[in-house]
Order: structure tokens, then sequence, then C-alpha cells
């Protein structure tokens, strides 16, 4: 989230009309009174002289855009006296400032606008919940089930015996039920790896489906995060960027590549350190 402040002097030459402010955004280029406008504000001017005015925003990064921004303010007088000018300015004990504050993180917009009549539409809220995975499994050749590992995470390649190894695992239908209708702000899965194939760790490939209870065959979806991952180890990690829409139900363990580094193996439901979903959520 980012603050974008002017807060300075005005000084029309004579009363009467108004001062117009527009905040503009040029993105890469140099801005111009034509860029688009992203804030505006507008102020009377009863007497002529000194008075303080004050333009601000905030807006999120995903508004602004990705890459560089170049802001421009621009001001103008209207509706008064022919001939009336205005300047805006600032002086070394009463300065003029424009700024851009950085606040931290996204902050959902979370407000519903009520005209004054009641509503029974609640406001919005943010939720952070834990699920624990109600199904998991291996397959083999990323195809059927292999049901020689019940309920055990295979991902990567080891043998021609099983082929290219995946593995799905699935959540409560609760889950559904809490993301109907919501805006996920980030998705965090635990699993706990008690082998690879180097000592070192290996590399997991994480990716989301929408399956609500374990098919038969594999499937997913093609968008991936690749995490590394230590031996013995279970840990958090962030998966937003594959997590990314309410209508997923679970996530797939598929690195479809034969390189050893990617030959891992997670613990499933029933053991002991079974996966977990965490996903924070408005609604």
């Amino acid at each position: 989230m980012y603050r974008v402040v002017l807060d300075c002097y005005a000084d029309p030459s004579a009363s009467g009309g108004e001062l117009v402010l527009a905040l503009k955004d040029g993105g890469p280029s140099t801005p111009s009174i034509s860029s688009p406008q992203i804030q505006s504000a507008i102020y009377p001017l009863p007497t002529a002289g000194y008075r303080r005015i004050h333009l601000e925003t905030i807006r999120s990064g995903a508004a602004f855009g990705a890459g560089l921004h170049r802001l421009l303010v621009t001001f103008r007088c209207r509706y008064g006296p022919d001939g009336q000018t205005v300047r805006l300015f600032g002086g070394s004990n009463h300065p003029g400032v424009m700024y851009i504050e950085d606040l931290g993180p996204y902050v959902p917009e979370t407000g519903q606008y009520n005209t004054g009549g009641g509503t029974t539409t609640p406001p919005k809220k943010t939720y952070t919940k834990t699920y624990n995975a109600s199904w998991s499994g291996s397959y083999a050749n990323r195809g059927s089930y292999n049901s020689y590992y019940g309920n055990k995470c295979l991902q990567g390649y080891y043998s021609s015996t099983n082929g290219m190894q995946a593995s799905l695992i699935g959540f409560p239908s609760a889950l559904a039920t809490d993301l109907s209708g919501a805006t996920i702000q980030k998705a965090e899965i635990y699993l706990y790896f008690d082998h690879w194939y180097y000592n070192s760790g290996g590399k997991a490939v994480v990716k989301a489906h929408k399956h609500t209870s374990r098919p038969s065959t594999f499937s997913s979806d093609s968008e991936a995060k690749t995490i590394s991952w230590g031996k013995n180890v279970g840990k958090w990690v962030d998966i937003t960027s594959v997590f990314d829409s309410t209508s997923w139900r679970g996530i797939a363990l598929d690195p479809n590549n034969s390189d050893k580094t990617y030959y891992g193996r997670a613990q499933g439901v029933g053991q002991t350190y079974p996966p977990k979903l965490r996903v924070t959520y408005t609604k």
C-alpha cells in the first residue's frame, strides 16, 4: 500500500471560484496533463491570500501496476473573476511537500456503503483458517492412483517401476464453503518431507487442483511453485501464487522432471506430520 500526499499553500490573486487539483500517473513515461487521473481535490477560494491545501490518495501496488510510476499534480482555478490566477508554493518556515509513503502490505477494502436506510449485508472481514488434509495419495506415471504407497505423497522419477510420480492432497468441504464468495489474500501449505534421493535435500514442485475427493487418475493445474526442501524437514511455505483461486480444493506435488533432485516423499494423511493448508481470505 502506498500513500501519495501533496501538502502546500495556495495563493489566489483574487477571491471567488475554486481551486482544482488533480494527481496524474504517467507510468514510466513523462507525466502530462493528459495522463490518467488517480485522485483530485477541490477547494473554494473565498478570499485572496494564503491557505493550506492537501491532496492525498492511498493505493495498492496492484492498483498502481508493476514498474516505474512518474506522478504529476496539476492545478487550476475556475469560476472566479476574470484574470484570476493561483500559485502553489511553500517556504523555509512553511514548506510545501509532495511525498510517497510505503504503508506496508496490502490491506483489503472491507467497508460497505450505507445510504442511511440500513443494510442486511454485514461488513467484510478477514479470516485466517487452517485445514487438515482429508485425503492424499501418489500416482504412478502421473496417471493412476498407486495404492502401494497408501496416503504417502511421492514426486519425481526413481525408476521405470513407477515412472514419473506425482501426488495429490485434498482438504475437507469446509474449505469450499469458506472460500465461496471470498477473496484469497494468502495461502500457505505445511508439508513434511521425510525422504529425498539426496541426503542434502531436494526441490518440491507445488501446484493446485480442484478435486473434492481422491480421483483415480492424476490431474492438476499447470502453474507451479518450486521450493527447496531439506530431508526430515517440515515447514510452512507461501503458495499464494499458485493457490490464487477460490475454486482450488487442494495441492499437487508434480515436478514432471527426471532429475533426481526432484525425487522425494512427503508424509500424507494419517502419518506423524500430515499436510495442512492455511488460508487468509476476505469475505
